[in-house]
């Protein structure tokens, strides 16, 4: 397993951005969620700024595809496919998973909803 491959406040920041980016515009609301993102994550200016100008223009140059508002639940399943790809939940990804669905205002039936989806679900 390479470091690549673990969920880090990075990914989880990235991913977040991306979601929103999805419609092809940010909301008040969306743009609230990335700085709760981004201060829960404790990520620097330097790494969210990084981030987020990747992610623009991944957007811009078409690499994103516009697709629907904002997702949660898709959201929560893509960081969790991440966690659990190597098959094991480490503690720093456990702890992402609960700021993750804590940010997101996911209750405990949809959170145990879409791990049950899972092979995680079932461990």
């Amino acid at each position: 397993m390479t470091t690549s491959e673990k969920l880090d406040k990075e990914k989880v920041f990235r991913l977040v951005l991306e979601e929103a980016f999805a419609d092809g515009r940010l909301t008040f609301r969306e743009m609230d969620l990335i700085s709760d993102f981004r201060r829960v994550l404790n990520l620097s200016h330097e790494a969210h700024e990084g981030i987020f100008k990747e992610t623009a223009h991944r957007f811009k140059s078409g690499e994103l595809s516009v697709c629907s508002a904002f997702d949660k639940l898709g959201l929560y399943r893509r960081v969790l496919a991440i966690a659990d790809a190597d098959g094991v939940i480490d503690v720093t990804e456990r702890h992402l998973l609960d700021s993750v669905c804590i940010l997101l205002g996911l209750s405990d039936e949809e959170r145990s909803a879409i791990e049950a989806e899972t092979a995680f679900g079932s461990d």
